[in-house]
């Protein structure tokens, strides 16, 4: 019953324990809007938030992660539109690993260093096994919330065809 705040809390509590990795957030993919959203962050300045919550599909960043490749930013080959703000908030690295469920891209982990400008393969390998875990969990709780949302739906159809059923009974008894 866990939401998937709470689950997306719980997973950068672990991932801050990682030496390198400062900041971060997960985006996920609106495809009705066509935009990729920040729905979570942590160890970011409200002002970098602001500047960076909603990137159209069309967009550079946007653009790498629907590509479904990790990305391992130096500080040098930081994205154009953000390379600015990302050094305002004091970022030498960056990594943008691909949620990836059933070979589709529904959004993407982002995380942040202050201190490193490279990780080893090992870190790599673990943060990429991370994100393919997490994005599981994120489709398993949207699976969920659907789940508990048609529930909802068929019990309130379930009373209005009972009202229904008791308003045709009695039209029958008054009928005979």
């Amino acid at each position: 019953t866990i939401s998937l705040e709470n689950t997306l809390k719980k997973a950068f509590e672990f991932l801050l324990e990682i030496d390198w990795i400062d900041a971060g957030g997960v985006y996920l993919l609106d495809e009705k809007k066509q935009k990729l959203k920040l729905i979570y962050s942590i160890g970011l300045s409200e002002n970098y938030i602001r500047k960076i919550k909603v990137f159209s599909v069309k967009e550079a960043p946007a653009m790498a992660v629907l590509r479904g490749k990790s990305r391992y930013i130096k500080k040098i080959e930081f994205l154009e539109p953000i390379k600015m703000v990302m050094e305002k908030e004091d970022l030498t690295f960056a990594a943008t690993i691909p949620l990836i469920y059933k070979r589709q891209v529904i959004g993407s982990i982002n995380l942040g260093s202050r201190s490193m400008e490279d990780i080893s393969w090992q870190d790599q390998k673990i943060i990429e096994s991370i994100a393919a875990r997490l994005a599981n969990l994120i489709m398993l709780i949207k699976t969920r919330e659907q789940l508990i949302s048609a529930n909802i739906e068929l019990h309130r159809s379930l009373r209005n065809l009972e009202s229904q059923n008791q308003l045709l009974i009695q039209k029958s008894r008054l009928e005979s």
